[in-house]
């Protein structure tokens, strides 16, 4: 089994194992996206009630996703310190996936209780399963950050292509299911065949895990040194001021991102006047492919801006579109395609990238303070885009209340300009702020997380030769 210093050449096997596990996570959730019109337009929950429950499930997400470094860090399981983690969990995980669609008819309270259990069986084991990621990540590209461009960006490449599969496949599969079963059980049918594929992905990723994690991880100076605290980990990033404000600015990068995916749906029921969904299939077939070609030179021209430059450009030009959809994307479909697919070439300078900012500001934070806590900050990775799920999401489905939505409404030329405000106007102020924080606080550049991640190897080094 080997160790992060005897670690093996990058083998085109395990690049392509870790690419097929992020692209087949993205058809395991697919059922997902269709989770708020279930239960608004089938199940009859208000937007305000849906809003609130969810609202509870991600709190409780938010505490435990936060705590995910130090309970993984001070678990006491014998096989290893990341594999029990990707076992039983993933079943569980799909256990969750199928109990978002339960179809039968409960009281309101029983409801809402399935709902949440649902949303942090998903949510919060799927946190522990990426902190597993980012520490696989880590060690299959070593020292070499050649390596883990060459995995993030495959990763992100091979994903869109899947994506494009996607967007041809699920709205019509969707539309079959609805054909020939009734709503609650189409749906819980289509996520029961979608959801399955967590067992299959995160197996993967099990097997890559397994090729460096295992009971040497449990034991002598690694059980010793690496018991750390939640009161630990609050002191380790109040220390590591790049964290902070690489956690911040994603909070708002990610509510830009994810604040339009609660409530895009009804652009197409209502704006578009589209009860199949078709037109929404079709537009993200085209926005998909669009970031298919994006994904060969988008990333390329964010490695020639560099890491930090290319998330400035990225959230700048993003804040750009997303005006665009807020003040004209209700007048034609297609000026709304195009403003999507700017959206989308400005993720392609950045959000590949993601993996390799984390990993970045725990080299600084390790460099700067001598303590390892790269675990831990690879596990709050999933705390910007939590935070960002229970307030985006929230901010969307309070919204539609308070400009008056109802499932069967007539719709408005004062209703329209209010939802794509809310669709657009929204996630333009969150890219802003990400950039202008980028651009002012966030200091690592591509040439300083080589000198961290450098020097941190050195240290390791002497380290390991004074205690011989």
């Amino acid at each position: 089994m080997a160790t992060a210093q005897e670690r093996e050449p990058l083998s085109n096997s395990n690049l392509w194992k870790y690419s097929s596990y992020g692209a087949m996570n993205v058809l395991a959730m697919a059922t997902l996206q269709y989770q708020t019109l279930f239960n608004t337009n089938v199940l009859m929950l208000t937007p305000t009630s849906l809003a609130t429950i969810l609202l509870v499930a991600r709190i409780i997400d938010f505490f435990v996703t936060f705590m995910v470094g130090s309970i993984i860090e001070n678990a006491k399981f014998k096989s290893g310190k990341y594999i029990p983690w990707l076992g039983v969990p993933r079943y569980f995980i799909y256990a969750g996936v199928v109990l978002t669609f339960f179809p039968l008819e409960i009281p309101f309270f029983v409801r809402s209780l399935v709902i949440i259990v649902a949303y942090l069986l998903t949510n919060t084991l799927l946190s522990f399963v990426s902190t597993t990621q980012y520490a696989v990540l880590a060690f299959l590209a070593g020292p070499s950050l050649e390596d883990r461009n060459k995995l993030v960006l495959t990763g992100y490449r091979v994903t869109t292509i899947v994506q494009v599969f996607s967007s041809l496949t699920t709205v019509r599969v969707r539309n079959w299911l609805l054909g020939i079963l009734e709503p609650r059980n189409a749906y819980i049918t289509m996520a029961a065949v979608y959801g399955s594929l967590y067992l299959i992905s995160i197996g993967i990723l099990q097997s890559l895990a397994k090729q460096y994690d295992g009971p040497h991880m449990r034991t002598g100076a690694a059980t010793q040194t690496n018991q750390i605290k939640v009161a630990d980990m609050i002191k380790a990033i109040g220390a590591n001021d790049q964290l902070l404000i690489y956690l911040l600015s994603a909070v708002f990068a990610f509510i830009g991102m994810m604040s339009p995916m609660s409530i895009s749906v009804y652009y197409y029921l209502y704006i578009q006047n589209d009860p199949t969904l078709v037109m929404q299939a079709n537009v993200m077939l085209i926005s998909t492919l669009w970031n298919l070609v994006s994904s060969t030179f988008g990333p390329r021209v964010g490695t020639s801006l560099g890491r930090k430059k290319a998330r400035i450009a990225g959230t700048g030009v993003a804040c750009v579109a997303q005006l665009l959809i807020a003040f004209f994307g209700h007048t034609s479909i297609y000026a709304f395609i195009a403003f999507t697919c700017l959206n989308g070439f400005a993720m392609s300078l950045y959000t590949g990238f993601s993996a390799s900012y984390i990993i970045d500001v725990g080299n600084y934070g390790y460099w700067k303070t001598k303590v390892d806590n790269r675990t831990v900050t690879n596990s709050l990775v999933n705390i910007p885009m939590k935070i960002s799920t229970f307030i985006g999401g929230s901010i969307g489905l309070y919204g539609l209340d308070m400009i008056g939505f109802s499932p069967n409404m007539e719709v408005t030329t004062e209703f329209t300009r209010k939802y794509m405000l809310l669709l657009g106007g929204l996630p333009a102020v969150c890219f802003a702020i990400t950039a202008i924080m980028t651009a002012l606080l966030y200091k690592i550049d591509d040439a300083e997380a080589k000198l961290y991640l450098d020097e941190n190897i050195a240290y390791d080094k002497a380290k390991a030769e004074a205690a011989v």
